[in-house]
């Protein structure tokens, strides 16, 4: 008798054993991994720097003509930017919108007439209206953007003849209105919070070719120039 319940309780334990061994345990589940959404609006401010080149050409020979000069201009720029993403999957579209002052400034005599005669690039407010198409890595968005873009920003040629030796002439060549082109740029953008990122980048603008314009002895006389830059900025966005 002893020996039949030893043996029943060693197959029972065996039993239990090879039931136990059968028996499948689910791991914990994982958490969820927190992704970021950068759908909705947001709104900005940054700073950067610019630094551009343009030919002016003396149209009308005023002291030289067809003679062709470069100026180079440079400086800073402060704006705010105001836009929204919208989000599908791991790529994101949007649109922004930014308004800076642009402070390019430079100064280059022309090479004909050296002492008395100036042609400049003064900085002004510059605006853009882009789109942007970009694609996350975790909390990074990485985009290119290309819209329209306008500034007050733009060349005059001043020429005061007093300082030379032709006399009491004075030009003042200037550029009225707004102009307006194109800018190109692309970017990283990294979400450190649900609503606050930060992003570097860089931008192109081109406004084309323009028309400085004076009047010297009752004539017209004009100088056609070109206005592009290249841009580097840093901001801090916040989404609502």
């Amino acid at each position: 008798m002893q020996k039949f319940l030893l043996v029943a309780a060693l197959l029972a334990g065996a039993t239990s054993s090879v039931a136990a061994a059968d028996i499948y345990v689910a791991p914990a589940a994982a958490a969820d991994q927190y992704v970021y959404d950068w759908s909705g609006a947001y709104a900005g401010a940054f700073l950067g720097y610019g630094w551009g080149a343009s030919d002016f050409t003396d149209v009308d020979g005023y002291n030289l003509g067809g003679e062709v000069f470069g100026v180079n201009s440079r400086g800073a720029l402060a704006g705010l930017t105001l836009g929204y993403n919208a989000q599908h999957g791991a790529f994101v579209l949007g649109v922004e919108g930014e308004v800076s002052y642009l402070g390019l400034d430079g100064t280059t005599p022309q090479p004909d007439s050296p002492i008395d005669t100036l042609a400049s690039i003064n900085g002004g407010l510059y605006a853009s209206l882009a789109g942007r198409l970009g694609v996350t890595a975790d909390k990074a968005l990485i985009y290119a953007k290309a819209g329209l873009a306008l500034t007050g920003a733009k060349g005059r040629v001043d020429d005061n003849c007093d300082v030379g030796a032709c006399g009491g002439g004075l030009i003042n060549a200037t550029t009225g209105g707004l102009l307006v082109g194109y800018t190109l740029g692309a970017g990283v953008e990294y979400a450190f919070s649900e609503q606050w990122s930060a992003k570097l980048e860089y931008s192109y603008l081109n406004f084309g070719s323009a028309t400085a314009s004076g009047v010297y002895n009752g004539s017209d006389w004009n100088y056609d120039y070109d206005l592009s830059a290249h841009t580097v900025k840093v901001g801090l966005n916040y989404k609502f």
